[in-house]
């Protein structure tokens, strides 16, 4: 048994604004940044594999930006899109009865993952700009009319995205189809738009609600495709999905812990049919329903299946984002256990300097 002051590990870990990295160890919570949970006064009690523990916390954090790819897919710009782009129709209040009406583009991530904004611009010819969003956030938005018409739509129609935002993409199309013939500008015009926006993403604001009736267009129907082109999938997992290093306790396990890795992706239960779609289509994994969140994640836990048939799609369809560090580590971990490594200490200790650096571990900063 070895005793080790937790306090300057939860100095560190501030500095580098984590939220909440941790890592677990059979029996102890090593580490948070909200809470420290220390089996003793003052003292983090960690047995046997003590020191473990302070490499990981102190030396994983670190910062990742997403390297500039010179091209990017168009099936993986819809898989993306399909997980993080809003399609919006902006109506404001002008004066006392007039008002403007614009439509946007939409794509605020990280500021971690600017390079992946950048790059998407630069595969759709430069249109578009960038603002500064709340927090750590960067905004990509297309609001230029000519630019929405003659790249956007277009590249949407051709490689049509698979989600329910689909039925967002195509209200908003026919608000820009009126709004370039001038529709706009007229109280009939105005009136179909603001139709249109009551139908689109979360509806009217409750002020436009109060200052504009409205009555809500049908949203389009559609049935769920096949995936046409895997780069879709590296695109939405980008957005969506999560590689995980679970470290459960176990008492039938030498060192007493289990290593499993885990692959997820997570997405409106409106969207179910979709998931299967995406299930049969990598040929593994569950769907697991979380009725309270309305959401259901497609898991895929099954070492073979990650080592047969995850890790190949991505090593030919590769992430561009900054969750590709996470993939990266994800890949390391499975290479160990691969060799029996995590059945031993120093393989053991291994993984958990990699889990502590990924997901959330990663935004941190380095020493």
């Amino acid at each position: 048994m070895v005793w080790v002051d937790y306090k300057n590990i939860k100095k560190e870990i501030m500095k580098r604004n984590v939220r909440r990295p941790h890592v677990q160890y059979p029996g102890f919570f090593l580490a948070t940044v909200n809470s420290f949970y220390p089996k003793s006064k003052g003292f983090l009690v960690i047995p046997n594999l003590a020191l473990i523990a302070v490499p990981a916390l102190g030396l994983r954090f670190s910062s990742f930006v997403a390297k500039k790819a010179t091209s990017l897919n168009p099936y993986y710009i819809t898989g993306f899109s399909d997980g993080e782009s809003s399609f919006m129709i902006i109506v404001r209040r002008r004066g006392e009865e007039n008002w403007t009406v614009q439509a946007v583009f939409f794509i605020c991530l990280n500021t971690k993952d600017k390079a992946l904004l950048e790059c998407i611009q630069s595969n759709w010819g430069g249109v578009g700009g960038f603002s500064k969003g709340n927090s750590n956030t960067m905004q990509f938005r297309v609001g230029s009319l000519s630019q929405l018409i003659q790249t956007v739509i277009p590249h949407f129609n051709k490689y049509p995205l698979l989600t329910k935002k689909r039925a967002d993409f195509l209200l908003f199309k026919s608000a820009v189809e009126m709004i370039n013939r001038k529709e706009h500008l007229t109280p009939e015009g105005l009136q179909k738009i603001v139709n249109i926006k009551a139908s689109m993403n979360n509806g009217l604001s409750d002020q436009l609600k109060n200052a504009l009736s409205s009555t809500p267009v049908t949203r389009p129907v559609f049935g769920v495709t096949g995936i046409s082109d895997a780069n879709w999938i590296s695109g939405f997992t980008d957005a969506e999905g999560c590689f995980n290093i679970h470290i459960h306790r176990s008492r039938t396990h030498r060192l007493g812990a289990q290593v499993q890795i885990r692959f997820q992706i997570t997405q409106h239960t409106r969207d179910l049919e979709l998931m299967l779609r995406i299930k049969g289509y990598l040929g593994c994994g569950n769907i697991e329903p979380h009725p309270q969140r309305s959401t259901a994640s497609l898991v895929v836990t099954k070492f073979s299946d990650i080592i047969d048939k995850i890790i190949p799609l991505f090593e030919k369809y590769p992430l561009h984002g900054a969750k590709a560090k996470d993939y990266e580590d994800f890949k390391k971990v499975a290479e160990i256990m691969k060799e029996n490594g995590h059945l031993t200490h120093s393989g053991l200790e291994q993984i958990l300097k990699l889990k502590a650096g990924m997901n959330i571990g990663r935004l941190g900063k380095p020493l």
